[in-house]
Parts: structure tokens; C-alpha cells; sequence
């Protein structure tokens, strides 16, 4: 896999964590940051979304760990 804006990501136990790279721009010039990260999951998991039912038996929480990274906890240990 090829990261396009992801400098990195760590998967430990049940914690997946992603650090967006630097410079990593909107089409208006506003930089992506782990606050974007974090709403855009945030919709992906609200009642309605298309996404919800399969993100909500990966997902239990996420925080924003800085203005680059976001931290996912899984509902389990990654298999794979």
C-alpha cells in the first residue's frame, strides 16, 4: 500500500494510530488536520450514514491525539 496522506499508520493490539503527512492541503489551501480526521469519522458513524454499520463493529472510540494525528481503538485486536 501506497500512503497518499498518511505519513504513517501503527496498528498495536486494538489501537490504530494515524499520522497525517505535513503540507497536506484542502482544495482551498486549508491543511488537513486530525480534527478533520476525527469528523469525518464522526459522519461515517452517525445513525443514517452508509457507513455506520460497518464502522460501528470496528470502531469503539477515537480521539485526537495532536494536530496530526488521530487514534482509533478497535473493538478488537487486529487479525490481519
Amino acid at each position: 500500500a501506497e500512503y497518499l496522506l498518511a505519513e504513517s499508520v501503527e496498528l498495536q493490539d486494538n489501537l490504530c494510530r494515524i499520522t497525517l503527512k505535513e503540507g497536506i492541503t484542502f482544495w482551498d489551501g486549508a491543511p488537513l488536520t486530525a480534527a478533520d480526521l476525527s469528523y469525518s469519522l464522526g459522519l461515517a458513524l452517525e445513525e443514517g450514514s452508509l457507513y455506520r454499520m460497518p464502522l460501528a463493529e470496528l470502531v469503539r472510540s477515537y480521539t485526537q491525539e495532536d494536530d496530526r494525528t488521530l487514534v482509533i481503538e478497535l473493538t478488537g485486536r487486529d487479525r490481519y
